[in-house]
């Protein structure tokens, strides 16, 4: 028999699942599910952070809506059935824990973990992710009873997760073809893992920038980022210029919390920006020509009083992508040190999205030309059409 979480208290099982260890690896996680951007590393992300969470983890399957009702998951690739007891399960919209599902409805592979009865020490637990009422995931686990440390994890980890499901879930709607060739399949040991020190505020900060990061439109992606380098380095503006494919320009579409009618664009090699792309190294107002610094300031409307450009690097390619720029610190002071660790920190979780979702409307806007230029041929072309029949007739 199946029991709402919410109403069930597990036994402690210190013993073998370090509650020492649980604010690292709950952080771990969350940070981990904040960079992912497509299926199958989502799919990684899900079940290796459960396996590290959860204790005596002998079985993690995932599924992942396709569709409007098919729940897919690829450890073999099987569909979860749409009718029978784990659906009806899932159907309540809340984790349930169970001493077994039936046999006939889970797979071969997963029946020794999973199948009823399980022995007292061993539990199944579902975990559906939802968005809007709907499951858009569902996690099979085969492990120990859960603490309520566990329990209260759990909660944690399940908004979070919702948030990437939603996020892929978006991108993929919008357009599978254009998603698998912006954003390739990133390996196993590519998927982001900090280091095991403690955790502190910043971190948390921005885990709940990365909850809010599911837009298409990569124009309110920058203005939540650059609002927030703008409150962690307490800068009067900040700005992304972000590089062109040929790598030849530096082009910028947002600055501080104004969206410009016409894109800035400038020479890779103004000044000492070039420089910054080329070693990956950031520099300051004292690094820059007072000519440099004009520029800038016209740039702005306001007088550059301190300066701040950071590279940023795809985690992808390991090629900078774009510099992030902090202008006048509050106070009158200058940036430091632990402003520009703040600013490479944000975008260790924040590149993949924003870099997948500018490249994602580039194609998107290409699309458009060309059906805008395909229409102005037809159009050419019907006009000739009328033309040549308006001669033969005369």
């Amino acid at each position: 028999m199946c029991v709402l979480l919410e109403t069930r208290r597990c036994w402690n099982n210190s013993q073998d699942h370090s509650i020492a260890n649980q604010p690292t690896l709950l952080n771990d996680a969350l940070l981990r599910l904040a960079a992912v951007v497509d299926v199958r590393s989502l799919r990684d992300a899900l079940r290796e952070t459960v396996q590290g969470l959860l204790p005596g983890v002998e079985c993690v399957c995932v599924y992942v809506l396709e569709g409007d009702s098919r729940l897919q998951c690829d450890d073999p690739r099987h569909e979860l059935p749409k009718e029978g007891k784990i659906r009806d399960m899932v159907d309540q919209l809340k984790r349930c824990v169970c001493a077994g599902l039936p046999p006939s409805e889970l797979h071969e592979k997963h029946r020794s973990s999973l199948a009823a009865p399980l022995p007292p020490h061993r539990r199944a637990v579902i975990i559906p992710l939802l968005d809007q009422g709907v499951a858009i995931s569902v996690l099979l686990v085969g492990c120990k009873p859960l603490s309520d440390q566990d329990q209260q994890h759990l909660n944690t980890l399940e908004k979070h997760a919702a948030v990437a499901c939603r996020r892929v879930r978006t991108l993929q709607s919008a357009n599978q073809k254009s998603l698998v060739s912006l954003s390739p399949i990133q390996p196993h040991n590519a998927l982001l893992r900090p280091d095991p020190t403690d955790y502190c505020d910043l971190d948390r900060k921005i885990l709940q920038l990365c909850g809010e990061l599911y837009d298409l439109d990569a124009t309110t992606l920058q203005l939540k980022v650059i609002n927030y380098l703008q409150q962690q380095t307490q800068s009067q503006c900040c700005c992304l210029l972000l590089l062109s494919e040929d790598s030849h320009q530096l082009f910028c579409q947002v600055v501080g919390d104004k969206v410009l009618e016409e894109e800035i664009s400038f020479p890779l090699m103004f000044g000492r920006f070039g420089q910054v792309v080329e070693k990956k190294k950031s520099i300051t107002l004292q690094d820059v020509t007072a000519e440099e610094c004009r520029q800038l300031s016209s740039m702005l409307g306001s007088e550059v009083s301190s300066l701040l450009c950071v590279p940023v690097v795809s985690r992808a390619t390991g090629q900078v992508v774009a510099l992030a720029c902090a202008f006048n610190k509050q106070g009158g002071q200058r940036h430091t040190e632990a402003d520009e660790h703040k600013i490479q920190h944000c975008f260790c979780y924040t590149s993949t999205v924003l870099t997948s979702t500018l490249a994602f409307q580039k194609e998107q806007k290409l699309k458009v030309e060309c059906q805008a230029l395909l229409q102005v041929a037809k159009n050419l072309f019907t006009h000739l059409d009328y033309s040549e029949s308006l001669s033969d007739a005369d």
